[in-house]
């Protein structure tokens, strides 16, 4: 059995939130300024695959990629190849314990359809279309092959033969992008996602269930993810999750 970390780690980052999210976490780690032994906390700004291979290079020990644009699925595939560390996803539109949430609150509750809608400014759109995809993924269980679409229209369906629907809308270029995430079934799954604020409601036979606002920022959430991978000695799929959803985007022509 793998030994845990007790010690601080240390972790490198410029951005604001994440200086926050480190001083918030005074237990467990800390700011340092060298990449070598350290997490590595990247922007998503276009170029973050080799910046993320440019940190495993130098000694990162973890790497966290913070809201990444979209990027070309062949340079992806080969980041996800050649990975040997953890590399932790900061998704807007996809925040991983929302998705739990929602799934735990169907418990086990098999779905008939899934829809999802949405818009987004053009810089944005593929990434909207992405995240939606993976909303899709994760509420399905399965992965999904594209049977029509394009222009941020799809028709897909699993390899279960369950059939989902995604439209994501060009919104001007001053609006927040945004998700809503249907579930159609015997429990009914709704998930409204905005920049910055989720809602998850569940209806069933036992009446309607409105989650429980998240007070914990993204960030902090995201170092905490990376933190505990490093200390179980795991990796996240947070990287062939993403390369997975790039992909079926790719299909649509997104």
């Amino acid at each position: 059995m793998s030994a845990h970390r007790t010690e601080r780690v240390e972790v490198v980052a410029e951005d604001a939130s994440y200086l926050t999210a480190i001083a918030e976490l005074p237990l467990s780690a800390r700011r340092s300024r060298h990449v070598e032994g350290a997490v590595a906390v990247l922007s998503g700004d276009p170029g973050w695959v080799e910046a993320a291979q440019r940190a495993a290079i130098d000694g990162a020990v973890a790497v966290v990629i913070a809201a990444p644009a979209a990027a070309p699925s062949l340079q992806l595939r080969r980041l996800v190849d050649a990975a040997t560390i953890p590399m932790i996803v900061q998704r807007p539109l996809l925040r991983p314990d929302v998705v739990q949430t929602a799934v735990t609150a169907r418990a086990g509750a098999e779905p008939r359809l899934l829809t999802v809608d949405g818009a987004a400014p053009g810089a944005h759109k593929a990434v909207a279309v992405r995240d939606a995809l993976g909303w899709l993924r994760s509420l399905s269980g399965e992965r999904l092959t594209s049977r029509a679409g394009g222009d941020g229209l799809a028709l897909l369906e699993t390899r279960g033969g369950l059939a989902a629907t995604l439209s994501v809308a060009t919104a001007d270029r001053s609006a927040r992008s945004w998700l809503r995430v249907q579930v159609l079934g015997e429990v009914v799954t709704e998930v409204e996602v905005e920049e910055g604020r989720t809602q998850v409601t569940t209806l069933s036979s036992a009446g309607r269930l409105t989650a429980p606002t998240l007070f914990e920022s993204a960030e902090r959430l995201t170092l905490r993810r990376a933190l505990r991978a490093l200390s179980e000695s795991s990796s996240p799929p947070d990287l062939a999750d993403l390369l997975a959803d790039c992909e079926l985007a790719d299909s649509l022509g997104a």
